[in-house]
């Protein structure tokens, strides 16, 4: 009787992922057909937003150090410019700052497009997949 019940409960959740939208009724489905009618509409946007923002955060928590790195390590300037530039008290420091943002913006620049060149090549077969499924 209960492997009765668990196929047509089977059967119930094939019919119900067959039927177009305008049929469903959500209301009626069960937790477990509505577990895999979300199951079987998930697409790809989900999981790029899942990338995207915690990129997106990571960039702009990182500003400071890419500010102290490049001042202290690269261009070699001392604590006290270098604090003055992270705190941006920039009045007294301008050429200094002048050389920190020029190396910032070119390694940013190279850091978008290496970034920037994987997911786009994988986005030209992953949409198309996409579209199959």
């Amino acid at each position: 009787m209960e492997k009765e019940k668990s196929n047509t409960n089977e059967d119930a959740v094939e019919e119900t992922l067959v039927k177009s939208t305008d049929d469903i009724n959500i209301n009626v489905m069960t937790r477990k057909q509505k577990m895999q009618y979300l199951k079987s509409n998930i697409t790809v946007e989900p999981i790029l937003t899942l990338f995207m923002v915690p990129s997106v955060l990571s960039l702009l928590a990182a500003q400071n150090l890419y500010i102290d790195k490049a001042c202290r390590v690269n261009l070699e300037y001392g604590d006290e410019v270098c604090l003055d530039l992270r705190l941006r008290k920039t009045a007294n420091h301008t050429i200094e700052e002048l050389g920190v943002q020029k190396l910032i913006a070119s390694v940013q620049a190279w850091r978008s497009v290496i970034y920037t060149i994987v997911p786009t090549v994988l986005m030209l077969f992953v949409g198309a997949w996409s579209d199959k499924t």
